[in-house]
C-alpha cells in the first residue's frame, strides 16, 4: 500500500522553500493606446454603456479588459467610473420617474371613430411609490389586526355541513 499525496502520515520535507518568483509586470501600453483607455473611462463615467464607450474612445473592449486585468491603477479607475455611471443612471431614472408621475406619459385618446389624439396621463401609483421612497416616515404602510377567536371554528363548519343546529353565538 503506497502513500498518497497529502497523506497526514507522510513526513514533510525540512528543506527550505525557494523564495516566490516576482510577478512579471507587463510593459505599459503605448501613449496613444493609453489615451484611448482613459477616454473609454471618461465616456463610461459620463453614462455610456460599455459598447458605446468603446466606440467613442475608438478602442476594442478586449484591450480595456486586458488593461483591467494587468493594471491595478486602471482597475481602480474603472470601478470608480462604473460607480459614477450607476449614480448618474439612478439620478436620471429618478428624474424620469418623477416626470412620469407628475407630468404624465403620452397616451392615445379614442373617440367613436378611432384615435382622436394624444393626452398626457400621470401615474398615481408611481407618485405613491416616489413619496414612500422620499418620506418613509410620512407614508407608513402599517396594518394592525386584533383577532380573537372564541369557540371552535372547526365545529361550526362541521355542524354547518352536516346540517346540525347552528352554534349559539357568544354575547
Amino acid at each position: 500500500m503506497g502513500m498518497k499525496p497529502g497523506d497526514a502520515s507522510k513526513p514533510r520535507s525540512t528543506a527550505p522553500k525557494p523564495p516566490p518568483k516576482p510577478k512579471k509586470r507587463a510593459p505599459p501600453p503605448p501613449p496613444e493606446k493609453e489615451k484611448k483607455l482613459w477616454a473609454y473611462l471618461a465616456a463610461l463615467s459620463a453614462g455610456a454603456r460599455h459598447s458605446e464607450a468603446a466606440v467613442t474612445a475608438g478602442i476594442p473592449f478586449g484591450e480595456v479588459r486586458r488593461e483591467f486585468s494587468r493594471n491595478q491603477d486602471y482597475r481602480a479607475a474603472y470601478k470608480k467610473a462604473e460607480a459614477d455611471r450607476e449614480e448618474l443612471w439612478m439620478e436620471q431614472r429618478y428624474d424620469d420617474a418623477h416626470n412620469r408621475a407628475t407630468v404624465g406619459v403620452k397616451r392615445s385618446v379614442t373617440c367613436g371613430s378611432g384615435i382622436c389624439g394624444e393626452d398626457l396621463i400621470p401615474s398615481d401609483r408611481l407618485m405613491e411609490l416616489l413619496l414612500k421612497k422620499d418620506h418613509p416616515d410620512w407614508f407608513k404602510t402599517e396594518t394592525k389586526a386584533d383577532i380573537t377567536i372564541t369557540g371552535n371554528p372547526w365545529m361550526d363548519i362541521v355542524q354547518h355541513i352536516e346540517g346540525g343546529p347552528a352554534p349559539a353565538k357568544p354575547e
